[in-house]
């Protein structure tokens, strides 16, 4: 697990508190494992950590969007919804600034 300390000193990161921290860190990393056994991923323990204090940004950001709606009568309306495919597609390429992430077959 990519400490808090590392977040702030290294990556440079102020958007987390130690709290939301412990939980998107968690998250970012799990996501970046999850990476790992799907595609190749190839990076230094330096850079996985860093991809992982970025995910754990958007993961955030991610999560404070949607949370405005309006509703008049039967009519509701939400701001800012994020849809998965776009949660997923902000994680790759944040992830993509800190480690090289190949799809696909190599060596065709």
């Amino acid at each position: 697990m990519v400490g808090y300390a590392f977040y702030q000193d290294v990556y440079g990161g102020s958007t987390l508190s130690s709290e939301e921290w412990a939980f998107y860190g968690l998250r970012a990393l799990e996501q970046l494992e999850r990476y790992k056994k799907i595609y190749t991923v190839v990076a230094s323990p330096e850079g996985e950590a860093m991809a992982v204090c970025a995910m754990a940004e958007a993961l955030a950001v991610a999560k404070t969007q949607g949370v405005e709606s309006a509703a008049i009568g039967s009519v509701s309306v939400r701001y800012g919804q994020v849809r998965p495919g776009d949660r997923e597609r902000e994680l790759m390429r944040c992830a993509g600034l800190y480690v090289d992430i190949y799809r696909g077959v190599s060596g065709c």
